[in-house]
């Protein structure tokens, strides 16, 4: 019998009340513009991939401004709003592992929020498949929660209990050697929440 992926079960059965949140911080128009001018490309121009696109809340800035847009996420809950907000917009029900990233495809990738839920070694897979599917030049940009060092956290909070994995520049800079370099780096907080970074990468 499968075992139960709490953090799963929280953005299925909460996904309405985590989208209600998540509008209160609202979108990461900076770093989607960012993104975008490292990136090199118009409006209209890119390929986008977004790896944890959730209720779409980023979405509804950066499909409008992409050639093409892909969105994906594990919870079937979280994608459904997205669905709503957005229905002409592509998005796809599937893990970061398990999604068939095709081969120099996207000009961009972003992942708000979405390697914090990812353990190491699966996360290691990932960037290596990011890799493989972005152009040369293009960017990775990626947000996700700070720690000295490496490890992994089961935090319980009004929504359920979920699992965290933290991470910090220098990991994602070892993780990534040879295949990406680093163009931007920076912390900050998210809602009520510090102890956030932000990176662009940009593959060799």
């Amino acid at each position: 019998m499968a075992s139960v992926d709490p953090t799963l079960s929280v953005y299925n059965e909460r996904s309405r009340e985590l989208a209600d949140y998540f509008s209160g911080i609202g979108s990461r128009i900076k770093d989607i513009n960012m993104a975008f001018e490292l990136c090199g490309k118009d409006d209209d121009e890119a390929v986008v991939l977004e790896l944890g696109c959730g209720d779409g809340r980023d979405a509804e800035v950066i499909a409008p401004r992409s050639k093409s847009y892909v969105g994906i996420d594990y919870s079937e809950g979280m994608l459904q709003i997205a669905k709503e907000k957005l229905p002409d917009v592509q998005f796809e029900l599937c893990t970061m592992e398990d999604y068939e990233y095709p081969t120099e495809e996207f000009d961009i990738v972003f992942a708000f929020a979405a390697f914090l839920h990812l353990e190491k070694d699966k996360l290691q897979t990932v960037l290596d498949m990011i890799a493989r599917t972005l152009r040369p030049g293009g960017i990775l940009f990626l947000s996700t929660k700070f720690s000295d060092k490496y490890n992994r956290e089961a935090r319980l909070d009004k929504f359920g209990e979920r699992v965290f994995y933290f991470y910090n520049p220098d990991l994602v800079r070892e993780m990534t050697a040879g295949q990406f370099e680093v163009v931007e780096t920076n912390r900050d907080s998210k809602g009520n929440t510090r102890h956030w970074f932000q990176m662009a990468l940009r593959k060799n």
